[in-house]
């Protein structure tokens, strides 16, 4: 018996992002645009991995952000999006030539729909082994209510 798949349009068009970067890569390698080979890897913004869970009482947002400084994170809540952003600062080694930089560095920034009310005064935030972790605790109104029925 066959098994039927849900087609998921978002997910074929990160497939062909990825598809034009390799092009672009392959194309490009560590080429400036300018023609000249670069030392520094081309700067730009990026999105960092994230999970979102929820649980009766809260929602989870993980964020992978390795090799960052924590004063190099903020996060803010704004309304019913959660918004993530910083940087990943390039640091120039004298000496070093680099012959692949696949690892993103610059800015980045990724605003998030949070699609129930959040207690804003109860959010938290940690950072442990380059995994940022929001816990968003559901506001009273969001919490799922047990409704007994009765019997007429």
């Amino acid at each position: 018996m066959a098994t039927l798949n849900r087609w998921d349009p978002f997910a074929e068009l990160l497939t062909l992002q990825r598809e034009a970067n390799r092009l672009f890569e392959r194309t490009f390698g560590d080429w400036g645009f300018d023609g000249e080979r670069t030392t520094r890897p081309y700067l730009r913004t990026w999105e960092p991995l994230v999970d979102i869970c929820e649980t009766a009482d809260e929602v989870i947002v993980q964020a992978e952000l390795p090799g960052l400084r924590l004063e190099d994170i903020k996060v803010e809540l704004n309304g019913s999006y959660l918004t993530i952003e910083g940087e990943r600062p390039w640091e120039e080694k004298e000496g070093h030539t680099y012959y692949r930089t696949e690892r993103p560095y610059g800015r980045f920034f990724r605003r998030l729909a949070v699609n129930v009310p959040v207690d804003a005064n109860r959010v938290q935030a940690s950072y442990n082994a380059g995994v940022l972790a929001i816990r968003l605790p559901k506001a009273e109104e969001a919490k799922p209510k047990q409704v007994e029925v009765k019997a007429e």
